[in-house]
């Protein structure tokens, strides 16, 4: 490092330099704020983004609740069209694929669960939109694709659901001793307050078998 000798020295070195090296820092400067209020800019604009799709998302969860199934769909399609990135269309496709289901266009149910495990959704929507599949190709009659669809591997706390229709497509093929199974492998794995726990039991009951349930339940 130069030690100067004087002040004038300092000030006329500090001049020198500024003409040589100035207008990068200017430049370099402009373009960091740029880039700050930039970001700025765009995190505004999916708050905005994302506030928006949430209200479309709730006139169509009152759509649904109400009844009004056509609108429904309608509400559901335009916020999947508008905001296809947001985690609102993906939950919003759900909503389109049960519709579509309870008005008996399965095909059209397959298509929009597809669209979510395809997805950027979370690991868990993408698991519900898989067991969905797997029910919706069971009711398709499907059988093949149905038990493939079931037997995927799925975050721990949807494996007793995954069993249960891997159970329901296994009886429905009349593999009866591998239903068995299924739905004990559903048993085990839910809660003994599970809502769904009677269900289950039920249809293994069913097979003919309420000897050897109580023990793969408990």
């Amino acid at each position: 490092m130069e030690i100067y000798e004087s002040e004038r020295d300092q000030v006329e070195a500090l001049r020198k330099w500024w003409k040589e090296n100035g207008k990068s820092i200017v430049l370099g400067v402009v373009l960091g704020l740029g880039g700050v209020f930039g970001w700025r800019a765009w995190q505004d604009h999916a708050q905005q983004q994302a506030v928006r799709a949430s209200i479309l998302y709730q006139q169509l969860l009152d759509l649904a609740g109400g009844g009004d199934r056509q609108n429904a769909a309608l509400q559901g399609e335009r916020l999947v069209a508008e905001y296809p990135k947001s985690l609102y269309a993906e939950l919003a496709s759900l909503l389109l694929a049960r519709l579509a289901a309870d008005g008996g266009d399965l095909n059209a149910a397959s298509q929009h669960l597809d669209r979510i495990a395809g997805g950027r959704a979370p690991d868990a929507l993408k698991a519900v939109a898989r067991l969905q599949k797997a029910r919706v190709l069971l009711a398709q009659g499907k059988l093949d694709e149905a038990l493939t669809a079931s037997s995927a591997d799925a975050p721990p706390p949807f494996r007793p659901a995954f069993a249960e229709v891997r159970g329901d497509v296994l009886a429905a093929r009349g593999d009866t001793k591998t239903a068995r199974q299924a739905y004990q492998e559903a048993l085990q794995g839910l809660g003994e307050t599970a809502p769904n726990r009677a269900l289950v039991q039920m249809k293994l009951d069913d097979l003919g078998i309420g000897s050897e349930t109580g023990g793969a339940g408990s």
